[in-house]
């Protein structure tokens, strides 16, 4: 067993998608199975780089990407079909 925060597991219940200290492949699955579209991450920090935050869940995917960019780090491409999600990190 193990302690989870329940607010996070209900917060569908109300409409929102909750990321608490996710990476942003993580991110990118949940994305995935609710937009009905495959979207990958890319960078060197995928797997490291975490986030934090709550958004609707009924934004469209552009408002969604549109959020992501707010963190300066995230940008989203269409390549080949895929939404990729481009870790730009400069802080290196």
């Amino acid at each position: 067993m193990r302690q989870v925060a329940a607010e996070d597991y209900a917060a569908w219940t109300r409409g929102l998608f909750t990321f608490n200290d996710e990476t942003i492949a993580s991110i990118c699955r949940k994305l995935s199975r609710w937009y009905g579209v495959e979207i990958v991450p890319r960078g060197v920090d995928a797997d490291k780089v975490r986030y934090t935050g709550v958004v609707k869940r009924y934004e469209t995917f552009a408002e969604m990407a549109r959020l992501l960019a707010r963190t300066d780090q995230i940008r989203a491409d269409v390549e080949e079909g895929k939404i990729v999600l481009c870790i730009d990190r400069d802080d290196d």
